[in-house]
């Protein structure tokens, strides 16, 4: 006996395309599927603390200033309406 299920994208929702460079010395750029709606990001350190936040709106493009960070592993976390993704990365 098989059991069929499909996955589907909604359109709207939130995908990251591309998190680079990985490590990164200064800035980091983040790209994702859909710009039609606004975005907030916020960074994290390890222990969940709050760094840097913002928001986007009508872009599919985000360059975040790393200089401001101590060497390390962060959380990027990015949400569209009901989507959420985070995506961690080395600050070199």
């Amino acid at each position: 006996e098989y059991t069929l299920e499909g996955t589907s994208i909604e359109e709207g929702s939130l995908h990251v395309v591309a998190l680079y460079p990985n490590p990164a010395a200064s800035l980091l750029q983040v790209r994702w599927s859909n710009s039609g709606e606004q975005v907030h990001w916020k960074v994290q350190d390890l222990t969940g603390s709050l760094l840097m936040s913002g928001q986007v709106s009508g872009a599919a493009m985000l360059e975040l200033d790393l200089n401001d960070l101590p060497q390390g592993t962060y959380f990027l976390t990015l949400q569209q309406s009901s989507n959420t993704i985070t995506r961690s990365f080395i600050r070199q």
